[in-house]
């Protein structure tokens, strides 16, 4: 048995060289939950989002909402990491681009939409005040037990 210095033997010169394999190039477009950010650049006066389109969600935003489609003319040419050009699959120009696949493998689009300011502004603060209700009620309940079992909310 040789006798040598104790403790770990030395790394070979070869681990010290560059890691190989691949690593992101933009760690900024990662969201909290490590997926891919979508990005498109501001339109003044609106709030840009994307929805899939999966079942009737374009057909909700769009007709029973007030987001509309954005344009190619709108954003110039950049939507996400990509060149809205070779992404976009839309026949007319509607911008969009694959964000995933279906169960059978089909690709699903993602559409980037816009709604006006002032619109958004308007149904935040409505939602936040239906959040802000459904509070109130809870500290005002009591949580009374019944002969049942059940418990009785409300004073």
């Amino acid at each position: 048995m040789a006798q040598g210095r104790p403790g770990r033997p030395k790394k070979a010169d070869s681990a010290k060289a560059a890691p190989t394999g691949r690593r992101r190039k933009d760690r900024a477009k990662l969201g909290g939950d490590g997926r891919l950010k979508l990005s498109a650049p501001e339109i003044p006066g609106y709030v840009t989002r994307t929805a899939n389109d999966v079942d009737t969600r374009l057909y909700d935003l769009t007709e029973l909402d007030d987001w509309e489609f954005v344009h190619k003319d709108e954003i110039g040419n950049q939507f996400g990491e990509h060149n809205v050009t070779p992404g976009n699959r839309d026949l007319g120009t509607r911008v969009s681009r694959v964000v995933g696949t279906d169960k059978f493998g089909k690709p699903i689009y993602g559409y980037l939409l816009k709604k006006k300011k002032q619109f958004w502004n308007e149904d935040r603060k409505e939602k936040f005040k239906r959040v802000d209700e459904t509070e109130e009620t809870l500290k005002r309940a009591k949580g009374v037990e019944n002969a049942d079992g059940s418990i009785k909310f409300g004073s």
